[in-house]
């Protein structure tokens, strides 16, 4: 039993550092292709959220009257 959880805590710790290498990985070729391209350009997916945010709420209340 106690062992099982000593695999699993490695196939955790395995999955987090290949997830850290691969996006590594995935930065390093971006700079290098295409260093001018934002990988997400975060003002305007806030504010995308926040639209959708609000016409779902303005949806939910027209639909409770």
């Amino acid at each position: 039993m106690a062992g099982d959880g000593w695999i699993m805590l490695g196939i955790m710790l395995f999955v987090i550092v290949a997830q850290g290498a691969l996006w590594v990985w995935v930065l390093l070729e971006k700079r290098n292709k295409a260093p001018d391209v934002p990988i997400v350009n975060w003002q305007e997916l806030i504010e995308t959220s926040r639209r959708a945010i609000e016409d779902a709420a303005r949806q939910v209340r027209t639909k409770q009257r």
